[in-house]
């Protein structure tokens, strides 16, 4: 179950992370580009047809997700070992009362020294039962998304700060792109995560991320065909996933990624 929904994150995430992740020097300049010649979808590796929707379903689907695998995400690792996580506040009085604000602590790897990623979640209060919910990644912290001071700072790099570190000046600076009001008042709740947490957005953040922890025996970087921080973002995601199935509050099977 895991893993259909990190395939499902990962093209979501693609676009909402290709204008932050690129650094300088990459071309933009389709004139530039040279010639090239995409497989043809609609042909198995060995050059044969695909006639059948079982034929596209059972084997050339497969093959597809592998070139992507291969040549644009990397090889996502394939034990991670259980969800662990941890409670740090429950707040049933946040907007006036009208919401509960959750905020949990879910381990990225099995060390529990390991990276960390916060959770924030609002719940619409007076629910019947489990609610559907929106997630999506923070770019500026938590915090960001609304001047609550009960909200954790990110103990993680900030790429938009001089110190590199969150502050209380950043509380609610990026509220009027999220509307939480708005939400709650439907009946949803909302989650978010700082994507930093995750993997910090520079040259060397996989250091201090995940991907460290997976790194091949004998090398001290990643290898060209381990994962990259677009695959390690859209994991930090699934890793949300798996704490919803364990949230009563959530109804895990309505869960919408915003980005």
């Amino acid at each position: 179950m895991q893993f259909s929904r990190f395939a499902v994150a990962l093209g979501v995430v693609f676009v909402t992370f290709n204008a932050c992740a690129q650094p300088k020097g990459f071309n933009y300049d389709e004139a530039k580009v040279p010639n090239y010649t995409l497989p043809d979808p609609l042909k198995f590796s060995d050059g044969t047809p695909v006639k059948t929707a079982k034929d596209w379903s059972g084997r050339r689907r497969a093959e597809i997700l592998k070139l992507f695998q291969q040549e644009v995400y990397g090889a996502v690792p394939k034990r991670f070992g259980p969800l662990r996580y941890r409670v740090l506040s429950i707040d049933d009085n946040a907007f006036g009362g009208k919401a509960t604000r959750k905020q949990i602590q879910i381990q990225l790897t099995e060390k529990r020294y390991g990276p960390l990623v916060d959770l924030l979640i609002y719940l619409p209060n007076g629910a019947k039962g489990p609610v559907p919910a929106f997630i999506g990644y923070n770019f500026d912290g938590n915090h960001a998304i609304q001047a609550d001071p009960e909200i954790k700072l990110p103990d993680s790099w900030m790429r938009k700060t001089k110190s590199h570190r969150a502050s209380d000046a950043g509380r609610g600076k990026k509220a009027n792109r999220w509307d939480v009001n708005q939400i709650l008042d439907r009946g949803y709740a909302l989650a978010t995560m700082y994507y930093g947490d995750v993997e910090p957005d520079h040259k060397n953040g996989w250091m201090s991320s995940l991907r460290a922890y997976h790194l091949p025996a004998g090398r001290t970087t990643p290898a060209p065909e381990q994962w990259g921080a677009i695959a390690a973002w859209s994991y930090g995601l699934s890793r949300a996933m798996d704490y919803f199935e364990k949230d009563g509050d959530i109804n895990q099977k309505q869960v919408a990624l915003m980005g």
